[in-house]
C-alpha cells in the first residue's frame, strides 16, 4: 500500500471516528414503570422501545489504584535443599 492511501485511509478513521452515533433517548422511568414496562413486552402487548429503556447510574467496575506489588522473588532468590528460599 502506498502512502497516499495510508494517508487517505488513516483521514477517512479520524473523520469516522468524529461522528456522533444517534443515541436512543430513554425514558426517566422508576423502577415500577420500568419492571411494568417489561412485563407487557414479555406478554406480548405493545410497548415503545423508549419505555424499555432505563436510565442507571453506576459508581463503575474498575477497582480502586494502587500500587503494583511485586508478584517474583528476586533473581537473587533460590530454593535449598530442604525447599526452602535463601539468598546467595
Amino acid at each position: 500500500m502506498d502512502l497516499h492511501q495510508q494517508v487517505k485511509n488513516s483521514l477517512a478513521t479520524l473523520e469516522n471516528a468524529k461522528v456522533k452515533k444517534r443515541q436512543f433517548q430513554a425514558e426517566n422511568l422508576n423502577e415500577p414503570q420500568h419492571r411494568h414496562a417489561m412485563q407487557g413486552l414479555s406478554d406480548g402487548t405493545f410497548t415503545s422501545y423508549q419505555q424499555t429503556l432505563r436510565i442507571v447510574e453506576h459508581s463503575g467496575d474498575r477497582a480502586s489504584w494502587s500500587e503494583k506489588l511485586q508478584t517474583r522473588k528476586h533473581p537473587g532468590y533460590i530454593r535449598n535443599e530442604f525447599g526452602g528460599f535463601f539468598t546467595s
